[in-house]
């Protein structure tokens, strides 16, 4: 290195460990520049967009975007930082072509275990941002439906569920929580609608649910940028309680110790529905109280259905719609299981299996890790 600073060869490692040292994963995604001089300009780009992720945005993740035509290169980079528009805070969505295609394989092989007895299905779930964002934001996003929409081609013998147009239909609704990164329950309403045509089981009318508000709610998007906008504009978090089914809820928790799963609790009955008073920031986890738990819900829904669940965070708000589309519902977080899959969804009698993660998780490795090793995996024997 001259005066310190690397030599074209190694511009673009530089840049990836230098985000690393400052707590930013880079993902690639394409084939590098040619040329020396067109790397060199790439790792200038990069460094540059590292410092600004972490000092103006409190991102965590950088996406850069490489694709070749001929003599000319496009290059995108984006992060998951996060925007305040008005009284709405917006995460910036990067997306990735090469982990949605892993992402697509691994369902695939879910599939390919399962067999012909039982339906797999995909949901992947676009966040506010596309649908909110204003001209200003959105030059800095990836495009969500392009990446769903190349995720849903790469399945095999699968459904994908088309959430996306579910949601835009309804983008002057409370869909989305504007304090905080998850959907609004009503959100998940339409969505978990869709799924339920394309799964053929019968749907509730919102009609027949009670509504319960949570009011004053500043949700984790302050929590991630401070930013006095949000905690001066609360909203209402307005959830669906199902009036017209019989439901109980069995709880498997585990018990962390540092993040990892180190032993489990005695399985427990209790409602599915958590209370919070009104200005508590925990309102989101009405839903079961969290994630690092097994859940199942048993109904009286009477259709000879069996379903699981694989999710996310935004997978907690979808239960409570499908109570009358399925006798059972297993919910299982894509960061907390202890068993086999295969073995797990067998013994358990499951007719169908359903992803539903958020865009960024779709396109995030580590989902496609965990998913990965439910297939693989001994049971732990908890």
């Amino acid at each position: 290195r001259a005066n310190g600073m690397p030599q074209p060869d190694d511009a673009v490692e530089y840049a990836i460990s230098r985000g690393k040292a400052l707590g930013v994963q880079v993902s690639l995604d394409g084939e590098l520049p040619t040329g020396t001089s067109n790397r060199q300009l790439l790792a200038m780009a990069m460094s540059e967009c590292v410092t600004n992720c972490v000092r103006h945005a409190g991102a965590t993740e950088l996406y850069i975007h490489l694709r070749n035509t001929g003599n000319t290169s496009t290059v995108t980079i984006t992060n998951n930082g996060i925007a305040v528009v008005g009284t709405r805070a917006l995460m910036l969505y990067g997306g990735s072509y090469s982990v949605g295609e892993q992402y697509a394989g691994v369902v695939n092989k879910f599939k390919e275990a399962l067999g012909s007895d039982v339906n797999v299905y995909t949901m992947i779930i676009p966040t506010s941002c596309e649908f909110y964002s204003p001209e200003s934001v959105k030059a800095y996003c990836g495009s969500q439906k392009d990446n769903i929409d190349y995720v849903y081609s790469m399945l095999k013998n699968t459904t994908g569920v088309d959430a996306y147009s579910a949601l835009k239909k309804h983008v002057r609704e409370d869909i989305y929580l504007r304090t905080d990164h998850h959907w609004a329950p009503l959100g998940a309403y339409y969505a978990a609608q869709a799924f339920a045509e394309a799964a053929g089981v019968p749907f509730k009318d919102i009609s027949e649910y009670e509504q319960r508000v949570v009011h004053d709610y500043v949700g984790t998007m302050y929590g991630y940028t401070e930013d006095v906008v949000l905690k001066n504009n609360p909203e209402d978090f307005v959830y669906y309680v199902p009036k017209t089914v019989e439901y109980s809820t069995t709880y498997y928790d585990y018990i962390l110790q540092d993040g990892k799963i180190v032993g489990a609790n005695a399985p427990y009955n209790a409602d599915f529905f958590i209370k919070f008073s009104d200005g508590s920031g925990m309102a989101y986890c009405t839903f079961m109280g969290g994630d690092a738990k097994i859940v199942k819900v048993s109904t009286n829904a009477g259709t000879g259905r069996k379903l699981a669940i694989f999710k996310d965070s935004y997978g907690n708000a979808l239960p409570p719609y499908l109570m009358g589309s399925f006798d059972e519902i297993v919910v299982i977080d894509m960061r907390y299981f202890t068993h086999n899959a295969v073995d797990y969804l067998k013994e358990n009698g499951i007719t169908d299996v359903l992803f539903a993660n958020n865009a960024f998780h779709a396109a995030t490795a580590s989902t496609v890790t965990h998913y990965s090793n439910f297939l693989t995996q001994a049971d732990w024997g908890y």
